[in-house]
């Protein structure tokens, strides 16, 4: 059973299982770290989702690059006025 089904069935947590599901479709989709050109893993990445108005960007890095560049992303996002997502496959 797949873990949005199990979330529905059990009360489990929806939003949780559809940030896992989320995370898992780009790691597979992209393959690569968008800025290091490293091989993803889902258990090691991490997808930023940046939204401005009905704009949307996408970026799934490895986790330790995500670490090197997230006040940098943080702080952008936070100028422009965007809202940032960012659903990390190292969290438990």
């Amino acid at each position: 059973m797949n873990p949005i089904t199990r979330a529905l069935m059990t009360g489990g947590d929806i939003d949780a299982a559809l940030d896992k599901a989320d995370l898992l479709h780009a790691v597979q989709t992209k393959i690569f770290c968008d800025k290091s050109g490293r091989v993803l893993d889902v258990r090691d990445a991490v997808l930023v989702k940046v939204q401005k108005g009905r704009a949307v960007g996408r970026m799934v890095l490895v986790g330790e690059v995500y670490d090197a560049l997230a006040e940098s992303i943080a702080q952008t996002a936070e100028q422009t006025g965007a809202t940032l997502t960012v659903i990390d496959g190292r969290a438990k």
